[in-house]
C-alpha cells in the first residue's frame, strides 16, 4: 500500500506526467462536492505534494498529456450541471491556467 492521497476522492483524474510523476485532479471529495484541489504524487519520495487549485472544481472530466508534456483538463461536473471550461496544467511551474470554454459542455 502507498501513501493516502492528501484529499479524499472519487471521479478525478490520474494522469502520469513525462518526469514519471503523477498529477491528481479534481474528483468530488467526502461531502459530495466537486474538488478544485490537485496533488501530484512523487515516485521517488513515496509521497503525495499539494498543487495550487484548479481554476475550476470538477468531478468526472478528462485529462490528456499534450505533446510538450502540459495536461490538458476538460469538462466535468460540479454542482452546477456540466462544465465548459477547459484548463491547462503545467508541470514545469506547477500551475493551471483557463484554456477557454467549449462550445457544449462535456462530461464523461
Amino acid at each position: 500500500a502507498g501513501p493516502p492521497l492528501r484529499q479524499p476522492r472519487m471521479a478525478h483524474t490520474a494522469t502520469t506526467l513525462r518526469d514519471g510523476s503523477v498529477l491528481i485532479a479534481g474528483g468530488f471529495t467526502d461531502r459530495a462536492l466537486a474538488a478544485q484541489s490537485a496533488e501530484r504524487f512523487d515516485p521517488t519520495r513515496d509521497a503525495f505534494v499539494a498543487l495550487p487549485p484548479m481554476r475550476h472544481p470538477r468531478h468526472t472530466h478528462t485529462a490528456t498529456v499534450l505533446r510538450d508534456g502540459r495536461v490538458l483538463l476538460v469538462g466535468g461536473y460540479t454542482a452546477d450541471g456540466i462544465v465548459a471550461h477547459a484548463e491547462i496544467f503545467d508541470p514545469r511551474t506547477a500551475e493551471f491556467r483557463d484554456a477557454g470554454a467549449m462550445h457544449e459542455r462535456r462530461a464523461g
